[in-house]
């Protein structure tokens, strides 16, 4: 990290408060007590709405409700909602899938039996457009906020949709809400718990999740404030152990809170321990060691930081140890660094925080339309921030809530949670429909397909709809329709489409919430 960016961030550092350490030892102390994009521009065109049927000649069908639960389960295509009330406005809709750009990275081997087996589906995308013709019923000019609400996280930015209306493309304010999914206890264990996450895996999900209008209005409210003093020990500049030997040197900086009246966060610290008992607690920085054959930007250790909200420490230990273990009679004395104590807010040291994690993660990430992507064009970055202190609030350290999964105060939790975790967004834009007239709005984005990574239903993709889930608007006519399907097939549906019989749009029935479709490639030997 570098230093100068970090005195910018948050302050300067007193000279009393620096210390240059190899070993540095105390006495042991007893207990003491513890967003926002460019408002959208309007454009109106009037359509006519006979040019927007034309061409459908099935009915939707196959059955009722088929919920599949999938291993990694994208979610629907969701309707548009009009921001306080629809009261007025009719809507005509089609959702078209187009499979013509469809990537299929199968790989085919021969099983046991003979038989051809293709496993190891990644990235099968449809190109989804979601049109709407919204009619203005009422007597007098109608101006309105639109909310396209879809389901994805904020590390897929590039896949977000982009809206038309009158077909151009406009502006957005993205309104995130809140992580949807829930935790469960660590895999292949039966014991309760809220370690892992687990994202919502059938459209069952969404609809209890969206049965009323909660979910849509806590994306819109303020984030919580991160205005608390805290205590900042940067630990930097470290001296490498000369002992090649030692398997992982490790350095444990170690204190006594009273939990009660400070809660302990960390960044880029490796390992933690606390005794509640005795409130002895530490933080540890593994792989303290010159590495002179990678490369140079990873030859030393990154920045460690311990983060205190409440009260500060009387005073620490910062002791070398042989291996991430930090038993006794394992101690190195020739391992320590630099310790500087800040005083600053919580904002200002998650701010700068979760700029370096985004700076690791997401300028070495592969862009899907892009190449390389970059921290700086990120068009969500700004709201990474407020996410971080809604999570810490819900479910971190802060939180009445908290879950397992975050109790050892590991920032890098909160920041990557943030940056992976499924959440429904809401794109808002304002339109204007003249009285009596119509205007058409379009929303057109990449979707992933829902997969099984093991067992029998491998090589199937799913792709889903909502007909309602979620909107206020009155539908007077839905359809959908299939294209660019030369090279796919469909194995099951419900949506009444016949590839063969040239039925590739149909009109959906408005009493069926939930439509959907399994797909895989066409394979010719």
């Amino acid at each position: 990290m570098r230093s100068e960016e970090l005195l910018d961030a948050i302050g300067d550092a007193k000279d009393e408060y620096v210390r240059d350490v190899r070993t540095a030892k105390v006495p042991r102390i007893p207990r003491w007590t513890k967003w926002t994009s460019a408002i959208a521009a309007c454009l109106v065109l009037v359509f006519g709405i006979s040019l927007f049927l034309d061409g459908f000649g099935g009915n939707a069908g196959g059955g009722g409700d088929n919920d599949l639960d999938y291993m990694y389960y994208v979610g629907p295509v969701l309707p548009m909602s009009v921001q306080d009330g629809a009261s007025g406005i009719t809507a005509i809709r089609n959702v078209d899938f187009d499979f013509s750009g469809y990537i299929d990275y199968q790989t085919a081997y021969e099983s046991s039996t003979g038989e051809t087996i293709y496993r190891d589906r990644y990235d099968c995308e449809a190109f989804v457009t979601d049109s709407y013709i919204l009619q203005n019923e009422s007597g007098e000019e109608r101006n309105v906020t639109l909310l396209y609400p879809f389901i994805g996280d904020m590390s897929q930015w590039e896949k977000y949709p982009s809206i038309k209306v009158g077909g151009e493309e406009i502006e957005t304010t993205m309104h995130p809400g809140p992580y949807c999914g829930g935790f469960e206890g660590a895999w292949g264990s039966n014991k309760p718990g809220t370690v892992n996450i687990r994202e919502l895996t059938s459209f069952d999900g969404y609809r209890e999740l969206l049965s009323t209008d909660a979910y849509m209005k806590s994306a819109f409210d303020s984030f919580p404030e991160l205005d608390q003093k805290v205590y900042v020990y940067r630990l930097h500049d470290f001296i490498y152990s000369e002992t090649t030997e030692d398997v992982n040197p490790t350095l444990s900086f170690s204190f006594y809170i009273d939990s009660e009246k400070t809660t302990v966060m960390s960044y880029s610290m490796n390992g933690s321990s606390w005794n509640e008992e005795t409130g002895y607690c530490s933080r540890r920085k593994s792989s303290i060691e010159y590495r002179p054959n990678v490369a140079p930007e990873r030859q030393h250790p990154d920045d460690g930081f311990i983060i205190l909200l409440g009260e500060d420490l009387n005073d620490y230990t910062l002791q070398g140890y042989k291996d991430g273990g930090c038993d006794k009679g394992e101690e190195l004395n020739d391992l320590g660094c630099t310790v500087t104590r800040y005083e600053t807010t919580l904002r200002q040291i998650m701010d700068y925080l979760q700029d370096d994690f985004l700076d690791e993660t997401v300028r070495t990430q592969d862009s899907v339309l892009t190449g390389k992507v970059s921290v700086d064009n990120m068009p969500v970055k700004d709201l990474y921030l407020g996410l971080a202190a809604e999570l810490l609030y819900s479910y971190g350290m802060i939180g009445d809530t908290p879950m397992e999964r975050y109790d050892s105060g590991m920032l890098e939790d909160i920041f990557s949670s943030v940056h992976h975790n499924g959440r429904i967004i809401y794109l808002s834009f304002h339109v204007t429909i003249p009285a009596g007239e119509c205007v058409k709005v379009e929303a057109t984005m990449l979707k992933d397909a829902s997969i099984d990574y093991i067992g029998d239903d491998v090589g199937k993709d799913g792709y889903d709809m909502a007909t309602t889930l979620g909107s206020n608007l009155t539908f007077t006519e839905q359809t959908a329709s299939i294209s660019g399907y030369d090279e796919i097939e469909i194995i099951s549906q419900n949506f009444g489409f016949d590839l063969p019989g040239g039925i590739t749009e149909v009109v959906l029935d408005p009493n069926q919430d939930h439509y959907w479709m399994e797909i895989q490639k066409v394979h010719i030997d």
